[in-house]
């Protein structure tokens, strides 16, 4: 599938918004190319490299812990872009039984609960704010930036 991208940054001025979106197999060997395809979209956006980060974590998570991940599953990256004030990144997975939630590593069951439980502690660290939506069908996992973040 070829795909074309425009950079963040393209000539627009501030505060012009854009939104660019594409879909995966729910497969561990897709997440390279959402870390390629977003970083092609922030190309020159200083806050790029936290947000393809944590659109990694949330791309792992969908594969590995949602109906995504099971033969024939897909999610979608969605990244919406206010040149020269923030960045919005969603990744919408196709549900599951159990919820994402953010692991605080502060009890037993956190620690030993399963493998990982780092990817929502590291968007919470890193983005200005961040959100679950959605259900057991389908669940956007978010989070957004400033553009000059960190």
């Amino acid at each position: 599938m070829t795909q074309r991208v425009r950079a963040a940054t393209g000539g627009a001025a501030p505060g012009f918004r854009r939104t660019f979106s594409r879909s995966y197999r729910g497969r561990p060997d897709q997440v390279p190319q959402v870390r390629a395809f977003v970083a092609r979209v922030l190309d020159g956006c200083p806050a790029a490299d936290d947000a393809v980060l944590m659109t990694d974590e949330l791309a792992a998570n969908a594969v590995l812990f949602s109906h995504s991940g099971e033969p024939g599953g897909m999610f979608t990256v969605q990244v919406e872009v206010c040149d020269g004030i923030w960045v919005r990144v969603g990744v919408e997975d196709q549900g599951g039984p159990t919820a994402p939630r953010l692991r605080t590593g502060g009890s037993e069951r956190d620690d030993a609960d399963d493998e990982g439980g780092q990817g929502l502690r590291i968007v919470s660290a890193l983005s200005d704010a961040w959100g679950i939506t959605g259900d057991v069908i389908a669940r956007t996992v978010w989070f957004r930036l400033g553009w000059d973040a960190r």
